[in-house]
């Protein structure tokens, strides 16, 4: 996975800036609404190649589940020793290939996504109100993991990948027309709803 940060540019005259100054306080008063998919670690399944290779892999290099965060400050024997420990944790050391995935997709979901959106939204709560919620909505509309190609993977699991909870507030090209009587449409009036009020009330 590779991070991009923004950064200030340097104060040329003859070239427009488009981002400058001081930013530290830019969020003060403003209250947030953030939150993750249940599955979010998917995409990394769905992005990596073969799960079944990577799986074979998590069993020799350990080092593979050594948290993205931490890794930039560790050595190389640390790494291992972080690795074996989260591995033992996630899998207890002995794991089935056949259901290896759901095991990864939690570590995945862990390591790239809910640990840095819930330690933002808790540095927030310090100063302004902040709504973290987990979506889980799962209906005909969540296609995001079919899209990546993990269909023989998950069978017919109902999964939430990253980015399925856009269809429900969004209108998807991707699928048929929700009947205006269904469950589907139901589950997205309640998220249109969920952002909607945000917006309006806070």
């Amino acid at each position: 996975m590779i991070y991009f940060s923004v950064v200030e540019e340097k104060n040329i005259e003859e070239n427009e800036k488009y981002f400058a100054g001081d930013f530290s306080s830019v969020h003060d008063g403003v209250e947030i609404m953030t939150g993750y998919n249940s599955d979010e670690g998917l995409i990394a399944l769905g992005l990596g190649g073969s799960i079944t290779n990577y799986l074979e892999m998590t069993r020799i290099y350990a080092e593979l589940f050594s948290p993205q965060l931490l890794s930039f400050h560790l050595t190389p024997n640390q790494k291992l020793e972080f690795g074996k420990r989260f591995r033992k944790y996630y899998f207890n050391d002995e794991f089935d290939i056949s259901d290896g995935w759901e095991i990864l997709n939690k570590f995945s979901s862990m390591d790239i996504f809910v640990y840095g959106i819930v330690s933002f939204a808790r540095v927030c709560a310090k100063k302004e109100k902040v709504y973290l919620y987990k979506f889980s909505c799962k209906s005909e509309r969540n296609n995001f993991a079919h899209l990546l190609g993990l269909t023989d993977v998950i069978k017919n699991k109902p999964v939430t990948c990253h980015g399925d909870d856009l269809s429900y507030l969004f209108n998807s090209k991707l699928g048929n027309k929700v009947n205006s009587k269904s469950d589907t449409f139901q589950l997205m009036e309640k998220v249109i709803k969920l952002w909607t009020n945000f917006a309006k009330y806070g």
